[in-house]
């Protein structure tokens, strides 16, 4: 009876064996696939003859694109929004991208305007319009459409929120 007993034990810790076993190999491999990975960079870039890589292909869609404009650099707004539900604020920086120097300079001598006409338009939005990715979006055409209606030499191109913070 007692040999029985052991013959079931060595025969089921055999399997557990193996399992084990298994296991330590696909760790390993994997381990030693991710050591590969941060040691080479993850450059997985095709390589020409005699290891120089191969120059990497432009992106998608970027032949005939626009040079990148000037940007305008604002200070940070910070403004009470129009919400029933208790005090809230918004603070944000805006930066503006132009397309010169010219616009960025007329920028510049209007910012007093400028920052006028941004402040009323956020101090007018709720939270309800401005917590989604839609009312954010909005508001960056909103922005534009106001900023360009001060500038009489040029126009702003795009607008970028650096910082966006509501409480």
């Amino acid at each position: 009876m007692a040999d029985e007993t052991q013959d079931k034990e060595s025969k089921g810790g055999g399997g557990m064996k193996w399992i084990l076993i298994g296991l330590l190999v696909v760790v390993t491999l994997a381990a030693g696939f991710l050591g590969y990975m941060v040691i080479s960079g993850g450059n997985n870039q095709p390589q020409q003859a005699g290891g120089v890589q191969a120059p990497a292909p432009p992106p998608p869609g970027n032949s005939g694109a626009a040079a990148p404009g000037v940007m305008v650099e604002m200070e940070s707004f910070i403004v009470n929004l129009r919400d029933r539900e208790g005090k809230r604020y918004l603070k944000t920086k805006i930066n503006f991208e132009v397309p010169s120097e010219a616009v960025k300079t007329e920028f510049s001598t209007r910012k007093a305007q400028i920052r006028d006409v941004i402040l009323i338009l956020l101090s007018a939005k709720s939270f309800a319009e401005i917590s989604r990715l839609e009312g954010k979006m909005q508001l960056k055409e909103e922005l534009m459409a106001r900023v360009n209606q001060v500038l009489s030499s040029g126009r702003v191109t795009n607008v970028f929120f650096t910082e966006f913070v509501v409480q």
